[in-house]
């Protein structure tokens, strides 16, 4: 949840901060959840350890004819001759959650208890 509102398609990154952990992943559904992926397994789930967590969202829009425009003519006086930009990307979190070493989000997984983990955001 971002500042008590659900977050979808939010990419939701458990990082390993123990030996032997192997990073997963999982993208917000409508509801906010999420079942975590292992590259490689043969099933969802997560190896148990102790994560950090990251979670990114980004959100893009199409360009309006008048700001791709804009940029061509940006362009154009840096001397770049190549086709302007259709769409703009825009984080919508702040940076502090992209990195496992700023977020504070944190999980530890159990191999006998399946639990679900929720982290509330701030956007400031």
């Amino acid at each position: 949840m971002l500042d008590g509102t659900l977050l979808e398609g939010a990419l939701v990154t458990f990082v390993p901060q123990s030996a032997g952990g192997i990073a997963a992943s999982a993208t917000t559904d409508a509801k906010g959840r999420y079942n975590l992926h292992t590259p490689g397994a043969s099933r969802p789930g997560v190896v148990p350890g102790l994560y950090a967590v990251t979670i990114m969202k980004i959100e893009t829009r199409q360009l309006t004819t008048e700001e791709q425009a804009m940029a061509m003519v940006k362009m154009t006086s840096k001397g770049l001759s190549m086709p302007p930009p259709t769409t703009e990307s825009t984080q919508v979190l702040p940076a502090r959650y992209r990195s496992p070493e700023e977020s504070g989000l944190t999980a530890s997984v159990s191999e006998k208890e399946r639990k679900s983990f929720d982290f509330e955001l701030s956007g400031k």
